[in-house]
């Protein structure tokens, strides 16, 4: 039998179908693409949100840096004492701000592109630099601390010294005029050097005891040696007015001879107890300070790029 000529063509009927999916493939692709835009945008305004709060931070923890600077950076008297103590006490308070800010920084660095990304970057050098000088900053304090301690101890020693050498050279030039009167006012003048001196010797003990790390050794040396030789005047006194010339005379050659020692003990003295404290930081604490103000140079770095975007 021959085939109907009039027989139906089923290809038109399917090939709409098949455009008609394509179609709707490409119209869900467009939409997944509005989508995934939508979603990194928000993302986008997301990290710049954690950047700009990680800004914050790090401006608030600056207020407490600028502070713990200023005392890190002043020269040791004995009014740093209080402020380093203050300043000690607010470094953890900065460093928990910076690692916030690290944090959000770290959070953010996905969803940052182009100047963002390199503020975002920019502000990590900041925030770091400044943690670094805060890790540092303890030791540094905790010195400025016990060498202000020291500081006005060891100087009011030395004032009992000077004292003490005034009065011994008073005894001295009174003993010289061989009277009783003259003797009796020396071993009054070296009861009261004896009394300067052992405030001295107490003082310096006490400020070796804040901060071994200075000479102060060597002015101890020096206040034994005035003591015994305010023993040695006295001893002289004594035995004038007992008539015991022989012994005093005794006395004098012994004093005489310890005198020059002493002398020659004063000259090689730093210039001032200051300079012993200034000798004993500057070695305690230079590792944390030179760690220190590398972290502060990278900071004003970082700094400065910040503002010149």
């Amino acid at each position: 039998m021959a085939e109907p000529t009039n027989s139906p063509d089923l290809t038109p009927t399917r090939r709409p179908r098949w455009v008609v999916w394509v179609i709707a493939l490409a119209g869900v692709a467009v939409a997944l693409g509005l989508v995934w835009a939508g979603v990194t945008v928000t993302q986008g305004r997301a990290a710049s949100g954690e950047l700009d709060r990680a800004t914050q931070l790090v401006e608030e923890a600056d207020v407490i840096v600028v502070e713990v600077d200023k005392v890190i950076g002043s020269q040791v008297t004995s009014e740093l004492a209080t402020a380093a103590v203050t300043a000690r006490a607010s470094v953890a308070t900065a460093s928990a701000l910076l690692n916030e800010a690290v944090a959000l920084i770290d959070s953010s660095e996905a969803g940052l592109s182009g100047s963002e990304a390199k503020r975002g970057e920019m502000l990590r050098e900041s925030a770091e630099a400044r943690l670094a000088m805060m890790l540092q900053a303890p030791a540094i304090l905790d010195t400025n601390l016990r060498a202000a301690t020291a500081l006005p101890l060891a100087q009011e020693a030395w004032d009992h010294v000077v004292e003490a050498d005034r009065l011994s050279d008073g005894a001295v030039v009174a003993y010289n005029r061989l009277t009783g009167k003259g003797v009796r006012e020396s071993m009054r003048l070296n009861k009261r050097a004896a009394a300067k001196l052992a405030q001295a010797r107490d003082g310096f003990e006490a400020a070796e005891q804040a901060f071994p790390e200075a000479a102060f050794e060597a002015y101890l040396a020096y206040v034994a040696m005035r003591v015994e030789l305010n023993g040695l005047s006295m001893r002289s006194d004594a035995d004038w007015i007992a008539g015991r010339l022989e012994q005093a005379n005794a006395a004098i050659t012994t004093y005489n001879d310890l005198d020059g020692k002493a002398v020659a003990a004063a000259k090689a003295l730093p210039t001032t107890p200051g300079d012993a404290v200034a000798a004993g930081y500057a070695a305690v604490a230079k590792a944390a300070t030179d760690e220190y103000y590398a972290a502060r140079r990278r900071a004003t770095s970082a700094d400065a790029q910040l503002r010149g975007r």
